[in-house]
């Protein structure tokens, strides 16, 4: 008996061994280097692994450009799909979506996202950032935690434009929706999984965000779309778009869209300002630079706010330096070769594509001086390459415009009545951590608002 036992544990061994290495050998038959840091710098593209699964790594931005656009088609999905009985709220996101499911929610985001909506909703903004122009006038020479200080403003923001409620998130301190939404997107060993092997949580059904925030978002929706339609009641807003949805989308899908718009606008936007407001900080020269332009213009509505060159520099810089997702990936859809320096580059349907934003933007053969803060490199168009920070083809952010007019707005605001300085003699860049699939600031930033 023991003999048979033996033979047998032998024999499961083995096939368990040659299970996980049956993949390891896939760079080295397709003529790829294997990823080791700091090696092959002149390679376009390098191999590496997630678990068993097989990922190519681009370097090259013409590489990037053919699996995000010209061959999209060939790479739809972005390989981080997250199933509805998982997830019902991720699982419904854009972001997680594939094939069909995707482009249909992606309609639905684009039509709130046109620049005649946002011109509509630029009301609200306005007044949001008013509020934020009291509260600091409050607490001029006064720490302020940015990370927190724009988490909030970009709340308040997703309550009026989305949900049409008044929020006061610097000043209400016991605010249900703002304890909500500050508690639905922190970082955890779920999202560890998620990158690594997201089919766990697939298998297990294991949910990213916290499910009393989920709980209390989906209340309001149904509390504030019955309100609307027992008192026939339309506003302009997110909320109003899917409620007059001809196919009559369900409350969870309601919530489910409601709350992607939270995540993009809240989430994303934060982490973006915080790092903008803080290098205007540490760079007073440029921070002088943006006010004269702000101060330039006649008032500060939709249109301007969009016109202003040296502004939209200044954002694009902080994007380059700054991406909020550090890394991109894509999947292969369809079998497809790419054929780029005369070299073929075979890509299998279920193959994973993972573009490094963060290293591309600071990479010196596309950007000169890479680790200066420069935003006069998108003025004079001397740099060649397009942003990667939110996208490119048809997976872009939709959210972008909607980032752009709120921080825009709130910065301009601020520099008109304020400067903005660090809080401590340390004055060097932040230092940066990889949570969820956003790239925070490692450790808290300070800053200080002088009257001007």
């Amino acid at each position: 008996m023991i003999p048979e036992l033996v033979v047998i544990l032998i024999g499961v061994t083995t096939a368990a061994v040659v299970w996980l290495r049956w993949n390891y050998g896939r760079w080295k038959k397709a003529g790829i280097p294997k990823y080791i840091p700091n090696s092959f710098p002149g390679a376009p593209a390098v191999g590496t692994y997630h678990w068993r699964s097989p990922v190519l790594l681009l370097r090259d931005i013409e590489l990037v450009k053919a699996v995000t656009m010209t061959e999209f088609a060939s790479f739809r999905d972005n390989g981080k799909h997250i199933s509805k009985k998982a997830d019902p709220i991720l699982g419904r996101n854009p972001f997680f979506l594939e094939g069909d499911e995707w482009k249909m929610a992606r309609k639905v985001h684009t039509q709130s996202h046109t620049a005649n909506k946002l011109k509509t909703l630029f009301g609200y903004v306005d007044e949001v950032s008013n509020d934020l122009i009291g509260y600091i006038s409050n607490n001029t020479g006064k720490e302020i935690e940015l990370l927190d200080f724009c988490s909030k403003f970009t709340i308040d923001n997703v309550s009026s434009c989305v949900f049409g409620i008044k929020t006061r998130s610097h000043t209400e301190r016991d605010s249900e929706f703002t304890t909500s939404a500050l508690n639905l997107f922190s970082f955890n060993w779920k999202w560890v999984l998620q990158r690594y092997a997201p089919f766990v949580l697939n298998i297990f059904r294991i949910r990213l965000i916290n499910p009393t925030s989920i709980s209390f978002f989906y209340n309001l929706v149904k509390e504030m779309s019955e309100m609307r339609k027992k008192q026939s009641l339309t506003r302009p807003d997110f909320l109003q778009i899917l409620l007059d949805d001809p196919r009559r989308p369900s409350l969870m899908d309601m919530t489910a869209e409601t709350l992607t718009f939270l995540i993009d606008g809240y989430a994303t936007s934060s982490v973006e300002m915080t790092y903008m407001m803080y290098l205007l900080a540490i760079h007073p020269d440029v921070q002088s630079k943006l006010r004269d332009e702000v101060n330039s213009a006649d008032e500060l509505n939709f249109e301007t706010i969009h016109r202003l060159p040296y502004m939209e520099a200044v954002f694009n810089e902080t994007l380059r330096l700054y991406p909020a997702a550090p890394t991109l990936s894509r999947k292969c859809t369809s079998d497809t070769v790419i054929t780029h320096k005369d070299k073929k580059y075979e890509f299998s349907k279920g193959d994973i594509v993972e573009i490094p934003v963060y290293a591309i933007h600071r990479d010196p053969e596309y950007f000169q001086n890479p680790s200066t803060f420069d935003p006069d490199r998108f003025i004079d168009n001397s740099e060649s390459i397009p942003l990667l920070a939110l996208g490119l083809g048809p997976r872009a952010c939709v959210g972008n415009r909607f980032a752009r007019t709120q921080i825009k707005t709130g910065v301009a605001k601020i520099l008109k009545r304020f400067r903005v300085v660090p809080a401590t003699d340390d004055h060097s860049f932040p230092k940066t951590t990889h949570q969820n699939i956003l790239l925070y600031p490692d450790d808290k930033l300070f800053v200080k608002f002088e009257n001007l």
